[in-house]
């Protein structure tokens, strides 16, 4: 058995599956679709994962992520209020 990987536009995506779903039943034993953007994501959360427990992030607790808010909140209109 051989194994093909391709990387397909976009914009040709769509056609590109339906020649694939059009093709002889049993011919593809197995057809796995990777989206890049979940790739890029699983990438930035495991960095986020890491930073966490190495501690380079810093965590809020619920009650000081909220008290951050409300400020950042307050200050928004204040600096907007007449606009």
């Amino acid at each position: 058995m051989k194994t093909i990987q391709l990387q397909i536009d976009e914009k040709n995506f769509e056609t590109f599956m339906t020649i694939i779903k059009n093709l002889k039943n049993g011919m593809i034993k197995n057809l796995e679709i990777k989206d890049n953007d979940f790739e890029q994501s699983k990438l930035y959360f495991n960095q986020c994962l890491e930073d966490i427990e190495s501690n380079k992030t810093k965590l809020f607790t619920q009650d000081s992520y909220q008290k951050e808010m409300n400020d950042f909140m307050q200050k928004l209109e204040q600096k907007y209020a007449n606009n």
